[in-house]
């Protein structure tokens, strides 16, 4: 049985989400205090230490669900048989992801140069490839797994950066011509 939240503490959480977002793009996370946090989601101090220890407490919440999502699109997209369509419907679920969040990636990674970000979006993607690898060991390929992982990772992980710092492409252009850039027998 999932566990229950009260509503209270769910539109806590989003005000403080998106009060600090909307900081990122303001300022240096280093700079933002306790104070302009409550003052940006309209809620007291006490409030906000009744939920968070301090702002990277928040910042670790914030986060982990931002993780959460990502992992339930990925548990929720097409089930795969073979590695070439896997890739290709990671791509398209990650880049989707990347189109709804872009604000927030673009505030964290960009304006403020946080790399634990991306080592989250790294993480996360490794551990779907991995659970999900049992099926596609029956590709035929003299290439070792762990490189094809770490060729693929860093692709994806350097367009989703791409895509986020640049509006030249819509995410529709950049799956399409992935598309021709997978070769179809791995």
């Amino acid at each position: 049985m999932k566990k229950k939240t009260d509503l209270r503490i769910i539109k806590t959480h989003k005000a403080l989400y998106k009060a600090l977002i909307d900081l990122l793009k303001e300022m240096e996370y280093e700079k933002i205090k306790i104070s302009d946090l409550c003052t940006k989601a309209m809620v007291n101090r006490s409030t906000f230490y009744a939920h968070f220890n301090d702002k990277y407490d928040l910042f670790d919440s914030f986060l982990k669900d931002l993780k959460q999502g990502l992992i339930d699109e990925l548990d929720g997209s097409k089930k795969i048989d073979n590695v070439r369509d896997y890739y290709l419907e990671l791509i398209k679920v990650f880049i989707n992801h990347i189109d709804i969040n872009k604000e927030t990636y673009k505030s964290i990674i960009v304006n403020n140069r946080n790399s634990i970000i991306l080592d989250m979006l790294y993480d996360t993607i490794k551990m779907d490839f991995k659970k999900k690898n049992d099926k596609f060991s029956k590709t035929k390929t003299d290439i070792p797994e762990d490189i094809m992982l770490e060729f693929y990772l860093g692709g994806i992980i350097n367009l989703g950066i791409y895509f986020i710092n640049s509006n030249k492409y819509s995410k529709d252009d950049i799956i399409n011509d992935l598309l021709k850039l997978l070769p179809k027998d791995i």
